[in-house]
């Protein structure tokens, strides 16, 4: 994209929505696509830096270590000679762009993105999308963060148009400049199939019934669309009769629009600001104005961590291991090459912990972790010795991730060959482990109460199913009983005073009862907050304790969706209404707005992110295999713990 403002800033441009190349203020190509714009990008896409080893890892994994250090330093060296010694840099043992000598395309997209300026965004959008003319076969790696950074480019600005296009269907005509970027859209999109059809419509409403007519022709000319084209033509049909009785009827294109059709936008003056205002308050009602990605700004302290196959990558291995990516979806890395997906920091004890597939039990155990040199894809096991003789550990115990107590411990729910289950404490640092409930027929999804230091969790005691208290760092404290359920609790979410958790029996595949229910553990008092004749379950608090969201198994247990409720109005609202498949494992972002979930929309299961309160919708994972089991981590624990 030619920045008219380039000259004037003195600062070099990458251009990322294309091909790939740096160019000078005055326009000349400094560095074409290559290997070494591969990595500039990779780095400036990295601002805290990448270290030289990771970088060896990455563009040269089949070299030894001293020929791809080699190869490395000849890649820098040709991106200092075209753009400055100052351009890429290193700072210890991390290579770090000086992002301050760079304009770029990608930033100007962001921006319209973030802003929901899908005219500008589509302007800065080249053919190709990310990079398109990058190519790394030797890396796995990079060939995989390529494809997905051009995916997500992508998802970002369909995402875009399609609110665009959404909100331009709420008003009364069309506007010019909304048909001409739906015209663009089409021409650099003409496979999406939603934007020709926001087209056809955009023009049948805007009375350009010659447009549309055209328009109708050319897409039955293409056979790859699955559009609905003769629904398309009955509306056509009735549009030209209505048109009859128009002053705007059928016109051959924009130019030619007549002057009654732009007189018949003009109302008496009163009458316009009235219907404007009131407009104007219906769509801020609406939430016409509301969808936009989530602020950078408010997720960049965090990152997601979460299990998917290194086999839609590098066939041959289908083992599920730990990736973490940025809460917008970028910086994908894969940072375990072991089986095993749920990560979590021990910040008291200092060491990371993976919970893992033990492939000489066939069942999920758990190993400290140490890096080794190239903590991007490597991490050195511990396995810890401490085990109960016949006892197994659970993954789906976790309750779609890890239960850390005091910052030190590990809670694992474990279960005999028997299918009696219970409740372990393991210390990872001291490879140690106690048992701290009797074995009985169900203990289900525990987690931690920081506040009063007790382990919450649904319990089987004396024939009843109910939400006890367990003070499981004190061995001779008493259980305390929370709820006396007729059928059985659990799933229980802490927020200060305040337990969510889930009653019902949750029978059958398309049946159920489990409804969402709120204890207040200073009065003892219960509330139900959701309870339909189907399934609620997995609420989670947001950061700030306002809203919460849980998944729904409204039709069955092969479809559900994720829903929001803000306690203070008691309003629901149904984030993936329009999502088929399995919407499940919701997640909060830490600005309690974003919204992160599992979804098997597209196929297989794919990481989410959403926006609470409006329509935008992302797949941040694009990955060609499965991809779940999210949870959240601040991005200082992450470092320290690879580093």
């Amino acid at each position: 994209m030619n920045e008219p403002t380039l000259s004037s800033s003195g600062l070099l441009h990458l251009e990322f929505l294309g091909p790939g190349e740096v160019r000078s203020p005055a326009g000349e190509v400094l560095l074409a696509a290559g290997i070494p714009l591969t990595l500039l990008a990779y780095v400036y896409q990295t601002p805290a830096g990448v270290s030289r080893d990771d970088l060896v890892q990455l563009f040269w994994p089949g070299r030894e270590r001293g020929l791809g250090l080699q190869s490395l330093r000849q890649t820098l060296t040709r991106i200092r000679r075209a753009l400055g010694e100052d351009s890429i840099t290193s700072k210890g043992r991390l290579i770090v762009v000086d992002r301050t000598r760079f304009t770029s395309d990608l930033a100007i997209f962001n921006e319209a993105i973030e802003t929901g300026d899908a005219a500008r965004a589509l302007s800065a959008w080249q053919g190709g999308g990310f990079l398109s003319g990058a190519r790394v076969p030797e890396s796995w790696e990079v060939e995989d963060w390529l494809e997905r950074e051009r995916s997500r480019c992508q998802g970002m600005i369909l995402a875009t148009l399609f609110v665009a296009g959404e909100q331009a269907r709420t008003l009364p005509r069309a506007s010019r400049e909304t048909l001409a970027i739906f015209d663009e859209a089409c021409l650099k999109f003409p496979l999406e199939e939603r934007l020709q059809e926001i087209r056809f419509e955009l023009n049948l409403k805007a009375g350009l019934l010659a447009r549309a007519s055209g328009f109708l022709e050319e897409l039955r000319s293409q056979e790859d669309l699955g559009l609905p084209l003769d629904d398309f033509e009955a509306e056509l049909e009735e549009a030209r009769a209505t048109a009859k009785s128009q002053i705007w009827a059928e016109v051959e294109d924009l130019e030619e629009l007549p002057d009654t059709w732009e007189k018949s936008r003009r109302r008496p003056v009163l009458l316009s600001l009235g219907m404007g205002l009131l407009l104007l308050l219906l769509a801020f009602q609406a939430g016409i104005f509301g969808p936009r990605p989530p602020r950078e700004a408010d997720l960049a302290g965090h990152v997601i961590t979460y299990c998917s196959q290194p086999a839609t990558v590098q066939p041959g291995d289908s083992t599920p291991q730990l990736f973490r990516m940025d809460l917008d979806g970028r910086n994908k890395q894969r940072i375990s090459g072991q089986g095993g997906c749920t990560f979590f920091w021990l910040e008291e004890a200092g060491v990371g912990v993976l919970l893992h597939w033990y492939s000489q039990t066939g069942q999920y155990w758990i190993s400290r972790l140490r890096p080794r040199a190239n903590p991007l894809t490597e991490w050195e096991r511990v396995p810890l010795t401490a085990r109960v003789e016949g006892f197994h550990p659970r993954g789906e115990g976790f309750h779609g991730g890890p239960v850390v107590a005091e910052g030190r411990y590990v809670i694992v729910e474990a279960r005999n060959e028997e299918g009696q289950r219970a409740i372990f404490l393991v210390d990872p640092v001291a490879d140690t482990l106690r048992q701290v409930t009797p074995v009985g027929p169900w203990y289900y999804t525990p987690v931690w109460d920081s506040i009063r230091k007790e382990l919450i969790l649904g319990a089987e005691v004396e024939g009843t199913r109910s939400l006890w208290a367990i003070k499981v760092l004190d061995p001779d404290a008493p259980w305390e009983r929370l709820t006396d359920s007729p059928t059985q609790d659990g799933r229980p979410a802490i927020y200060g005073d305040r337990v969510l958790f889930v009653r019902g029996w949750g029978t059958g595949p398309t049946e159920g009862d489990y409804a969402i229910l709120l204890l207040d553990r200073t009065t003892g008092q219960e509330e139900v907050l959701v309870s339909r004749p189907w399934n609620d379950f997995m609420p989670r608090w947001s950061p700030d304790g306002k809203h919460f969201c849980w998944t729904s198994e409204e039709f069955g247990h092969f479809e559900s969706d994720i829903w929001v409720m803000e306690l203070a109005t008691r309003a629901m609202r149904n984030v993936t209404a329009k999502m088929g498949g399995r919407n499940y494992e919701c997640r909060w972002g830490p600005d309690s707005r974003t919204l992160f979930f599992n979804s098997t929309t597209t196929g297989d299961s794919q990481v989410f992110r959403a926006r609470r309160d409006n329509g935008f919708m992302e797949n941040i994972s694009r990955s060609n295999g499965f991809s779940e089991h999210i949870w959240i981590l601040p991005r200082t624990v992450l470092d320290r713990a690879i580093d």
